[in-house]
C-alpha cells in the first residue's frame, strides 16, 4: 500500500513535483538544482525562507539547504 502525499509537507520541498496523489508519484525537479528557491513557511508570520537543492540524477546522495 502506498501512502497519499501530504500537501502540507510538500510546501517545504519546492524541488519536488508529482504526477499523481501517491508518494510513489513524487519526483525531483533536477533543473532547479543549485538555484535558490524562495518558499513560504506556513504559520511563520508571513515570512519565508530560501531553499537550495543539491544533486543530480546520477548522484546517490541529495541534500537541501534552507536559510
Amino acid at each position: 500500500m502506498v501512502p497519499d502525499i501530504d500537501e502540507d509537507k510538500m510546501k517545504y520541498f519546492p524541488f519536488l513535483n508529482r504526477t499523481g496523489q501517491k508518494t510513489k508519484d513524487i519526483f525531483y525537479m533536477y533543473p532547479y538544482a543549485y538555484e535558490p528557491i524562495p518558499i513560504r513557511i506556513p504559520g511563520y508570520a508571513g515570512k519565508g525562507a530560501n531553499c537550495m537543492f543539491f544533486g543530480k540524477e546520477k548522484d546517490k546522495f541529495h541534500m537541501a539547504l534552507y536559510w
